[in-house]
C-alpha cells in the first residue's frame, strides 16, 4: 500500500471517528443539558408554567436557565448567545433568526367603565372589539408602557399620528398593573388583545390591524435547535393555542 493511500485512509478513518464523535455529542445534547429560554415576565412565565410539566416527562434530564426580559432585550441576548430560544413578540422580523410562528395580537385600550368614554363601546355595533378612534384620547390620563417595551414604541406612534401628547398617570412594564389601575376606574391604559376578559369594570377597544405584533419562539439562524429544544417549541405552541381557544370562548360575550 502507497503513502498517499495509507494517508487518504488515515484522512477517512479520521472524518468518519469525527462524525462518530458529533453524532454521540447530539446525542447526549438531545436528552439531557441545559436550555437557556428567554420570556416576559408575565405572560411569558405563565405559558412557560403550562409547558414544562408536559415537557418534563418526556425529557426529565433537561434544564432551564431562565432570563425574564422585555423584547429588547431578548433581541440584544439572542443575537449574542446569552439564551438559545426566545418566547418574543415582534413586528418585523429580524433576519439573523428563525421565527416559529405562534400567534398574532393586537394592542387594545383598556378603560374605566365609568368613563364617558366606554359609552362609545357600548353604542359599537357588530361582532369583536370596538375600533379606538386616537382622537378620543385627547384629556384622557393612562398609565403608559415603559420604554423597554415593544407596545410603548406602538403607544408613542398612535399618540404621534394623532398629533397628541399623552396625560400620563404613571409608566409601568406590567399589563397587570395597568388591568389593576382600569379596573380601579383610575386612568385607561394599552395592554395585549390576550388580556381582554369579560368584565363590569372596564371596556376595551382595539387599535387595529396597524398595531398589531406577532408572538412567535426565535433561535439564532445559525444556531442547530436539538431535539428537546424542538420538542418544546413544539409542546408551548400546542399548549398556547390550547390558552387561546379557552380564552376566545370566555370572551365571546363583550
Amino acid at each position: 500500500m502507497s503513502r498517499a493511500t495509507d494517508d487518504i485512509q488515515l484522512a477517512g478513518n479520521s472524518l468518519l471517528l469525527e462524525h462518530l464523535v458529533e453524532e454521540l455529542a447530539l446525542g447526549k445534547r438531545n436528552q439531557r443539558g441545559e436550555i437557556h429560554i428567554a420570556y416576559t415576565p408575565e405572560r411569558g412565565a405563565e405559558q412557560f408554567a403550562k409547558t414544562y410539566p408536559v415537557f418534563h416527562a418526556k425529557y426529565p434530564d433537561v434544564t432551564f436557565v431562565i432570563h425574564e426580559e422585555r423584547v429588547k432585550e431578548m433581541e440584544k441576548h439572542l443575537a449574542d448567545g446569552t439564551v438559545d430560544i426566545a418566547h418574543i413578540s415582534i413586528r418585523q422580523p429580524q433576519p439573523a433568526f428563525d421565527y416559529e410562528w405562534i400567534d398574532s395580537e393586537q394592542m387594545v385600550l383598556a378603560v374605566p367603565r365609568g368613563n364617558p368614554l366606554a359609552r362609545k363601546a357600548d353604542e359599537a355595533k357588530g361582532p369583536g372589539l370596538p375600533l379606538l378612534d386616537p382622537a378620543w384620547l385627547a384629556g384622557e390620563k393612562i398609565v403608559l408602557n415603559s420604554q423597554e417595551t415593544l407596545m410603548r414604541d406602538m403607544v408613542d406612534d398612535l399618540y404621534r399620528q394623532a398629533g397628541l401628547k399623552p396625560d400620563v398617570l404613571f409608566e409601568t412594564s406590567s399589563s397587570k398593573t395597568i388591568i389593576s389601575v382600569v379596573e380601579n376606574g383610575i386612568a385607561v391604559g394599552f395592554v395585549p388583545q390576550s388580556y381582554v376578559v369579560p368584565s363590569r369594570k372596564m371596556v376595551f377597544f382595539t387599535a387595529g390591524h396597524r398595531y398589531e405584533w406577532m408572538l412567535t419562539v426565535a433561535h439564532r439562524r445559525d444556531y442547530y435547535l436539538s431535539n428537546a429544544e424542538r420538542e418544546f417549541i413544539r409542546t408551548f405552541k400546542e399548549i398556547y393555542q390550547a390558552s387561546r381557544q379557552d380564552r376566545q370562548s370566555a370572551t365571546r360575550v363583550r
